[in-house]
């Protein structure tokens, strides 16, 4: 909701009454969350956010589709920008399926060609449970093993390991994957090699093409130059945010209502 009010072309047309001040009860608190901002700039914010949904300046000039939504927010210029802040930030969240992606990776590890008999529920409580353990692993692995000494603690693990049994097909099949992975790390090394070498001889080949590599060029390559330009301390005022514990609702109706 708040990317669909923060854009440009679309300002929150159509939304429903009082959607709105939903909608600056969350960018206030993005405001305190993010931006470190109070009851002062949560004030400012809640009055740029009015002037921005009317077409008032600075938020007059309208948008073409050409340019990126954070290009256009960069050309609104004003003194404590605060809706520029919040518009940015939301604009920066880059929307994407990973989580999915993340499942899809993990289903096709537990469902493969010599286990794919496996029913959907069953597959549901392991990906669960799979989900679960690296989500509180920092958690939960404190409690495991918690009566062992360290020494005991080792030896339950070589005692999991060596039971641990795979089938000569399994063994040949991790050989030749190692076998394709080295090969693959070969070839890539020689790809990088080759490339750094045509680009030393690129290089050479332009360097020799415009300039004539003497003494008295390479004297004046070993010259340093350099500039100082000494600047006046620029004394910055820190803004008063005012108070951070203050009632959101009330101020957005005390600014909407007036």
């Amino acid at each position: 909701m708040l990317g669909f009010f923060f854009h440009p072309l679309y300002r929150g047309k159509g939304l429903k009454i009082r959607i709105f001040r939903q909608i600056c009860h969350w960018a206030i608190e993005l405001l305190i969350n993010k931006v470190n901002g109070g009851k002062n700039s949560a004030n400012q914010l809640v009055a740029q956010m009015s002037d921005y949904k009317d077409y008032k300046k600075p938020y007059e000039f309208g948008y073409v589709d050409t340019y990126s939504v954070a290009s256009w927010w960069k050309m609104v210029e004003q003194k404590d920008n605060w809706i520029k802040e919040i518009a940015l930030l939301i604009n920066s969240i880059a929307p994407h399926n990973v989580g999915c992606e993340r499942v899809f990776s993990v289903l096709g590890w537990m469902c493969e060609k010599r286990r794919s008999r496996l029913s959907v529920d069953r597959m549901h409580a392991m990906a669960s449970l799979h989900a679960y353990y690296v989500t509180n692993a920092s958690s939960e692995m404190k409690y495991a093993f918690s009566g062992l000494s360290d020494q005991q603690f080792f030896a339950e693990l070589n005692k999991s390991f060596n039971n641990l049994s795979f089938s000569e097909e399994e063994i040949e099949e991790e050989k030749d994957e190692l076998f394709q992975l080295e090969i693959e790390d070969n070839e890539d090394e020689d790809l990088a090699q080759d490339q750094e070498e045509l680009s030393k001889a690129d290089n050479k080949i332009i360097m020799d093409k415009y300039f004539d590599i003497n003494d008295e060029l390479q004297k004046a390559l070993g010259v340093e130059v350099s500039v100082i330009i000494e600047r006046e301390p620029v004394i910055i005022t820190p803004y008063d945010h005012g108070d951070k514990n203050f009632d959101i609702d009330a101020l957005i109706d005390a600014n909407l209502d007036e």
